[in-house]
């Protein structure tokens, strides 16, 4: 489940891992998800359009939000 604001802990506990030999892990691609969909709903709650295609740059969200 998707937790809301106001369900979010106060702090998280990270632990570094030794791992000689083994294939690299990742400690920030859990946060892209959800990042790039609040920032999509941000703008469709600002301008009433919704931007589905990644990556939102600027020319996508100004020619999104120009387009009637």
């Amino acid at each position: 489940p998707i937790l809301r604001f106001g369900s979010v802990p106060q702090s998280v506990e990270v632990h570094i891992l030794d791992r000689p030999g083994q294939p690299f892990l990742g400690t920030g691609e859990a946060a892209q998800g959800p990042t790039c969909a609040a920032l999509a709903n941000a703008l469709r709650n600002a301008t009433g359009k919704r931007l589905v295609d990644l990556p939102l740059s600027r020319n996508r969200v100004r020619e999104a939000t120009r387009l009637g």
